[in-house]
């Protein structure tokens, strides 16, 4: 691929969200449906599919009334992770009527095979800031998100794992990491009650008895893979 291809892009979706008003379908015309995951600036703005980024956006109307902001001093860079992923990095200073000017920040991950390009995973600052009174929230969410994609393209080798759902494998992954059920919750937008029911649905697709035999055995499969 041509570098600067995936910045190029990159540009045009800020561009197309702060100073072109443009729709929301055409914002993600490139993305991933089978992963694809969001991390937006307020609260309750976390997702992790293409349908409940549209729902929301709709439900804000914000094709409707999004205040346009002028975006300076962009700055775009491009850090292959593979030769499939590539993550492009942006910052710039945010303008507009009525607001102070802030940095900003955005983390873009891109899946391209055979010349195939997919958006997988946006996560947007502003700047990495407050998130009703969590500090560390915004920082921490896109750190895992950012592992969990990238996690999901070394899934192509995992032959012996069990066909699981997109969701109930980014619970998995979570779960791997030492997060809680509350702390899983927040970064899917779903409720710990919806984490738990998700666990025991793996527990039940990998055969084991419960959560501890669920982490020692996925564990034991991905590292026999990896040998």
């Amino acid at each position: 691929m041509d570098k600067g291809v995936l910045s190029q892009k990159t540009e045009c979706f800020l561009r197309g969200l702060y100073e072109g008003s443009a729709p929301l379908t055409e914002l993600l015309a490139g993305v991933n449906f089978r992963e694809f995951s969001w991390i937006g600036t307020g609260k309750n703005t976390f997702f992790d599919s293409r349908d409940a980024v549209e729902q929301w956006w709709k439900k804000r109307r914000l094709d409707e009334k999004r205040p346009l902001r002028h975006m300076e001093e962009l700055q775009l860079i491009e850090q292959p992770l593979s030769d499939t992923v590539t993550v492009v990095l942006a910052r710039w200073k945010l303008t507009g009527k009525g607001m102070e000017p802030c940095r900003c920040r955005a983390t873009f991950v891109y899946f391209h095979q055979g010349g195939r390009i997919a958006l997988e995973h946006i996560h947007l600052s502003r700047p990495w800031g407050l998130v009703w009174g969590r500090e560390s929230f915004p920082i921490t969410a896109g750190r895992i998100n950012y592992e969990y994609i990238t996690a999901v393209h070394r899934a192509e080798r995992l032959r012996k794992m069990p066909r699981v759902p997109a969701k109930q494998r980014r619970v998995l992954y979570y779960l791997r990491a030492g997060m809680t059920y509350r702390e899983i919750g927040e970064i899917m937008g779903i409720s710990p009650r919806t984490v738990r029911y998700y666990v025991s649905e793996l527990i039940h697709r990998f055969r084991v008895e419960n959560k501890a035999q669920l982490l020692k055995t996925s564990q034991a499969l991905m590292e026999d893979t990896d040998d």
